[in-house]
């Protein structure tokens, strides 16, 4: 099993210890490299971690807890704007950045559901087709198959049972009014 399935496997509530965890490390290193260093890209390892493993709408709400550990680091290091507008501005596209990437990946986990089922399902559909290929060797009057070995077959057991195909037997037109012309012949 990899890392991944085990990932799966962990209840949601141990998910978002780890992405509450994995926010304030990222806040607490913010808060140390002052407001010269910018570390808010890395707020989106545990945005995308709860995105992928709890939900979307917990992915957003990781998004508003991660803009808070924004603004609370960079009160903490003593950021100052000469204009609050700023502040608002960049705090809006920080969110905004940050719920459109977990709505992307949202979007992207369940595509990747959507092709490992359609993956199944053509394999399951593969291992039901039997195809016949190349060139079948058929008597020119009786229409018997012949196989590897040399042996003739009739062509309905041939292709039964070389194929999930399975036969029903009737007559066609000219063939009913040939055999049997006092029922099927034509009428004067």
């Amino acid at each position: 099993m990899n890392t991944v399935e085990r990932l799966n496997n962990l209840p949601i509530k141990y998910h978002i210890l780890i992405g509450i965890l994995v926010t304030l490390v990222i806040g607490y290193l913010d808060y140390l490299t002052g407001t010269e260093f910018r570390m808010e890209i890395f707020y989106l390892v545990p945005i995308l971690y709860i995105t992928w493993f709890v939900s979307k709408n917990s992915g957003i709400v990781f998004s508003g807890i991660s803009l808070i550990t924004i603004l609370c680091s960079d009160i903490l290091a003593g950021k100052n704007y000469e204009l609050s507008f700023i502040e608002i501005w960049n705090s809006v596209m920080y969110l905004a950045f940050f719920i459109i990437a977990a709505l992307l990946l949202s979007e992207l986990k369940i595509a990747l559901l959507l092709r490992t089922g359609l993956i199944a399902d053509l394999q399951s559909a593969l291992r039901e087709v039997k195809e016949l290929t190349g060139i079948l060797p058929i008597c020119a009057n009786c229409k018997k198959i012949r196989d590897d070995d040399g042996y003739w077959h009739d062509v309905a057991v041939y292709i039964r049972d070389h194929t999930n195909a399975k036969f029903s037997h009737g007559l066609c037109k000219e063939c009913a009014e040939r055999l049997y012309p006092d029922y099927f012949g034509k009428k004067k």
